[in-house]
Parts: C-alpha cells; sequence; structure tokens
C-alpha cells in the first residue's frame, strides 16, 4: 500500500524478501474491501482492496457482496450490510508519521456522511532503533491546549510545537494502544505493528509536508473539508500522561488456555465495540473448533511459526505472513501446529449489540 510516509523494510524481511528496503509502500493492507484515499493516486482503481489467492481476479469485496450472510454471519450482515465494518494492516514506519487524527462515529457521519470513523488500536510487534532513538508515539493533548492554540500552531506550521503539545511514549513489543477518534496522534519512526480500524480512511493532517520532506496536497491534509472544518474532527480533551496512558494504553491478558496452547485477549468488546483482536499461541497439537465457531467471519494473520488449517474435508498449509479471511459459513476451522510454535492474530468485526 503506498502511503505518505517512508517505511516497509521490516515488513518485507518477515515476509522473507530477497533484498527488504524502505519505500513508500510500508503498510499491507489484509482482507480489505476499503478503497484507500490517496490524492494523486486515483488511477490506482484497486488500491487497497484485497483480492483472493485462488481466484486473482476477484476482489475479496465482491465476493462479500454476492454472499454477506456466507461471509459475515446472518446477524453482522443484518445490521452491518455486506461491509465487514473493519480494517486490518500491518506496518512498519522508517520515519514519523505525520501528525494527524482521525473523525470519531459521530463526526464521520456529518462531515464525511459515512456510517463509520476511525477509532483504531496499535499491537506492537517490534520495532528497530532509527537515527539513535528507540519507536515511540505521540498521543494525546497535553493539558494547556485549546482548539485556537491549535490552528494558531498549524497556520505557523509550527513543528516542534505540535509535538511537543502531544505526549510521547515509548512502546515495548507486546504493547497495545487504543487511539479513539479525535485523539491527535502520531506514530514515530521505527515502530512495526498490526493495526486494527474502523473501516475509513480519512486523515487529517497538521503538516504540510512530511518529515522526509514529501508536500502534501491540500486534500490529503484536510481530506475535502477545508482549513476552517478539518479542525471539527479533533476532541480538545487535555490530559497528563498518567491520564492518557490510562485511556489508550491497554494490558493483554490470557483468556484461555489448553493442552499445548493458550489465547491472549489483546482488544475487548469491553474496550471499544468496533472491533475486537486475540492471539493463539498454539506451541503443538491442535485447537479448534471452539476459537473459530462463532457464527461470524474472522480476519487472521500468521505472524510466526507454520502449521495446516483444516475445514471439512480440506487443509491448507499456513506459514509466517500468510492472511486468511474465514467466512461465518464455515462452523468447524481446526488449526494445527507443525515443527513448533504457530501464532495467528485473529480479529473480529463489530460487536452486535
Amino acid at each position: 500500500m503506498w502511503r505518505t510516509y517512508v517505511g516497509g523494510a521490516m515488513l518485507e524481511r518477515w515476509r522473507s524478501a530477497a533484498a527488504p528496503s524502505d519505500g513508500r509502500f510500508p503498510e499491507e493492507w489484509v482482507a480489505s474491501v476499503v478503497k484507500a484515499r490517496n490524492p494523486g493516486r486515483e488511477d490506482e482503481v484497486h488500491e487497497g482492496l484485497t483480492f483472493r489467492e485462488d481466484q486473482p481476479d476477484q476482489a475479496l469485496r465482491n465476493y462479500i457482496e454476492a454472499n454477506p450472510e456466507e461471509a459475515l454471519g446472518a446477524a453482522h450482515a443484518a445490521k452491518y450490510g455486506a461491509h465487514p465494518g473493519l480494517l486490518v494492516k500491518l506496518l512498519d514506519a522508517a520515519e514519523r508519521l505525520a501528525i494527524q487524527v482521525h473523525p470519531d462515529k459521530p463526526t464521520a457521519e456529518k462531515l464525511f456522511q459515512s456510517a463509520y470513523g476511525k477509532t483504531e488500536a496499535w499491537y506492537f510487534l517490534g520495532g528497530r532503533n532509527i537515527a539513535g532513538e528507540d519507536p515511540y508515539v505521540l498521543c494525546g493533548f497535553k493539558p494547556g491546549m485549546t482548539r485556537e492554540k491549535w490552528e494558531r500552531l498549524f497556520h505557523a506550521q509550527d513543528i516542534e510545537g505540535m509535538i511537543q503539545s502531544l505526549h510521547k511514549v515509548y512502546p515495548k513489543p507486546g504493547d497495545i494502544m487504543l487511539i479513539r477518534g479525535g485523539i491527535p496522534h502520531a506514530i514515530g519512526p521505527g515502530n512495526w505493528m498490526v493495526e486494527i480500524q474502523e473501516p475509513t480512511d480519512f486523515t487529517i493532517r497538521t503538516e504540510r509536508a512530511t518529515p522526509s520532506g514529501l508536500a502534501l496536497t491540500d486534500q490529503a491534509i484536510h481530506q475535502g473539508l477545508g482549513y476552517e472544518r478539518m479542525f471539527d474532527c479533533f476532541h480538545y480533551d487535555t490530559y497528563t500522561e498518567e491520564e492518557m496512558l490510562r485511556l489508550c494504553k491497554l494490558t493483554a491478558s490470557v483468556a484461555e488456555r489448553g493442552q499445548g496452547w493458550q489465547i491472549k485477549q489483546l482488544i475487548s468488546y469491553n474496550d471499544t465495540p468496533y472491533f475486537s483482536m486475540d492471539q493463539l499461541e498454539l506451541e503443538n497439537g491442535a485447537i479448534g473448533p471452539a476459537w473459530t465457531a462463532n457464527g461470524r467471519f474472522a480476519v487472521m494473520i500468521v505472524l510466526g511459526g507454520s502449521g495446516y488449517v483444516h475445514w471439512g474435508d480440506r487443509k491448507k498449509k499456513v506459514e509466517q505472513g500468510d492472511q486468511l479471511f474465514i467466512p461465518a459459513e464455515l462452523p468447524a476451522v481446526v488449526f494445527a501446529s507443525e515443527d513448533g510454535p504457530l501464532q495467528i492474530v485473529r480479529c473480529l468485526p463489530p460487536a452486535l449489540s
């Protein structure tokens, strides 16, 4: 996925590329039905969309729209229509992203006529030291910020002033942060993560150029809202660092454990109604169908190891880097490890109640 920032070497290395390198394709969108909003690249008509491995000319979106109950589950389709309601990404940043914000759901409805905002969460897989600094993120206004002050910083393009207005956090592998719509933030250089979010690409940026010098168009900055209404997307609540961490940082816990396996709850519906995420750690043997038989679809990423996924009388080998869309119609999917641990992240759609 083309983005305004540079990165991707860790993503390519994780996928065993021959010569991993950073560039303008630092993200991979997983089981995506969302079209990217990349001003100037409108001719890339499929940018952001996932295609099926077994039918490379068919977008996942087309399959879901033609078979919503089979793909998503009857209850989900009844509430959300033929849309998964979530977007999952792999993201590797080699530079700080532009300071930004995404609209919450009510703001997205008002300003973009969208059923979804862009609350998101980050699950940190690892990182790299860049220019002598460990991976960090900027998040949440410090005390004293107001809309008027924030607008002045933007119009003056006081980048250092903007950075100093946000809290700086150094996440560790395994950390999880929930960034609700309206909270200003920026992913810093060196971060390697899974991101799960509401399914939009609405990004309001407050810098006219990225740290590596890419000039941003007006459209890329305000997404068509204009330089006044874009500031309606920010929440101007302020926090001490302790308050910000209490609001945004989540703690994983073991939800289930069996012989040779455990499931860690990373993000629950108690944290946000917009999605959930857990992780299977399968040392040996097999698990299922209890982990997958919930009448809903799942988006999965094989983080490490190798094994097999079984359904009916069929099976398919899976290994690090593979991405799976498990339709709701498959009630009995079994995962088995092979020659060591198998780690899989499972992402689930919005809550039904």
